[in-house]
């Protein structure tokens, strides 16, 4: 069932959140201030490397995600793999592109933080070790370039 706000206090915090600023709710308006985590996972970095095979921007319904990449791959925005595409300063909607960031993790060239903190969907910070796409995918951990090419 669905967490409701008036819910939340400081002893019922979930999971994978933490207060922001140091509340669990705003002192002026009572709203929920959590900060969300989000682990690097096999999942998301699969539908990372789909893009690196797009090449380009791509409509996440015409990439060859799963439901569940298509619902959860703009969580990568927060290590800066992926980004909306602009056009005439406006987003257009569903379609994404891979950043130079993202091109070098799925290379295997760069690792990134395992865990990313939002709030608000505004990057707030990371924790955790880094890691390679290699570690995150578990295959071919001593061979990043064909993890790249080996990811379904």
């Amino acid at each position: 069932m669905p967490r409701r706000d008036d819910d939340l206090d400081d002893e019922k915090i979930p999971s994978g959140t933490r207060p922001h600023n140091g509340d669990a709710r705003c002192s002026e308006c009572g709203a929920g201030t959590l900060e969300y985590s989000i682990a690097l996972n096999k999942g998301l970095v699969d539908g990372l490397v789909k893009l690196y095979k797009v090449g380009g921007p791509v409509n996440l319904r015409d990439a060859d995600l799963d439901h569940v990449q298509r619902c959860t791959i703009q969580e990568l925005r927060y290590w800066s793999f992926i980004e909306p595409v602009l056009e005439n300063n406006q987003r257009r909607a569903g379609v994404w592109t891979i950043t130079p960031i993202g091109r070098l993790f799925v290379e295997g060239t760069i690792t990134a933080p395992k865990i990313a903190w939002h709030y608000r969907r505004k990057l707030v910070g990371f924790e955790g070790e880094r890691v390679s796409i290699a570690q995150v995918t578990g295959t071919y951990a001593d061979d990043p370039f064909q993890a790249r090419l080996h990811v379904a």
